[in-house]
């Protein structure tokens, strides 16, 4: 065999044997720890729990999820058979079947009344989620304007901080004579009495309950849990959605002290009760939907305390 011709089989062996090598770094490294690159992540918006397809069966409402959760960024759901996705969503071929007739027929109750209501299209290979691109976008935007939110609040914080002098260590507590003392006390750890009673009764709290916070930071010194507070507002705010100002406790303990139905009388009546509120709440917002407006004032205060009665009876 003459050189020349060994010496270039040789070169072409190597430069096979380098692309395999890199064709199976490549593969091992998109899927690496177990996870493809190419997974999508849906986001769910909250809004879907008052939508009219909530008031539709579980099976559905499972079959919907499904296709939500699969779709691609296009909001295209592979699935090649209607057996297929009864499988994935574990439902029956005939739930899944009776699903698929809702999501593609109109929906004149349905809040998006492009598509005149339909959420899918059967296209080759599986579904089209119709409005997936829409809420996409719509998502993006709200992370773009909170990401200049952001952007706009840290450069103030830190144009607002090189506008304060230098001080030495030993000054650090001087405040210049142009900053508001009430700006100054507002957006510190302490706070007056005025402050909290005006702080907590446009929250939604009491008077007594303000006068209760402001006496309990003066005697602790300021302090939670052994650490200095950083923003009284903050602090009432994480304090009131557990539950720890005095009203809430007693309105806590009048919820606990409805009675519990005893016999079998009392806990048919209590079912019957709770089919009959749940039927009222159901039938304000299927008319909300269907006459396209939101609740007003009054029907909003009487959706919410048909919703807080509900609960206070389920959790008898």
């Amino acid at each position: 065999m003459p050189p020349g011709l060994w010496k270039s089989r040789a070169n072409t062996r190597w430069r096979f044997v380098q692309s395999a090598l890199s064709t199976w770094k490549r593969k091992r490294e998109s899927t690496k720890g177990g996870t493809n690159k190419n997974v999508v992540y849906n986001r769910l918006f909250t809004k879907i729990l008052d939508s009219s397809i909530w008031l539709e069966p579980d099976s559905t409402r499972i079959v919907w999820i499904t296709l939500l959760a699969s779709m691609n960024q296009d909001g295209y759901a592979h699935f090649s058979a209607l057996e297929n996705l009864a499988t994935r969503a574990h439902v029956s071929l005939s739930k899944a079947q009776r699903a698929i007739e809702i999501l593609e027929a109109p929906d004149p109750n349905s809040e998006n009344v492009s598509n005149e209501g339909r959420r899918i299209e059967r296209v080759p290979g599986g579904w089209i989620v119709l409005n997936a691109i829409h809420y996409r976008e719509r998502f993006s935007k709200e992370i773009e304007r909170e990401q200049t939110r952001l952007r706009v609040q840290k450069y103030r914080a830190k144009k607002a901080g090189n506008a304060l002098p230098n001080v030495t260590s030993r000054d650090v507590t001087v405040v210049p004579a142009s900053a508001s003392v009430h700006a100054s006390v507002s957006s510190s750890g302490r706070c007056t009495e005025e402050e909290a009673i005006q702080y907590c009764t446009a929250a939604g709290l009491t008077k007594e309950d303000g006068q209760w916070f402001w006496n309990k930071g003066e005697g602790c010194g300021w302090k939670n849990n052994g650490k200095a507070i950083k923003d009284w507002k903050k602090t009432v705010t994480a304090w009131r959605l557990i539950h720890i100002f005095p009203s809430q406790k007693q309105t806590r303990k009048v919820s606990a002290a409805l009675p519990a139905p005893t016999s079998w009388g009392d806990r048919k009546a209590q079912k019957q009760m709770i089919d009959e509120l749940q039927e009222q709440k159901n039938e304000m917002f299927k008319r909300k939907q269907r006459e396209a407006r939101q609740f007003t004032s009054d029907e909003q205060a009487k959706y919410n305390a048909l919703a807080k009665r509900l609960e206070q009876l389920k959790a008898l």
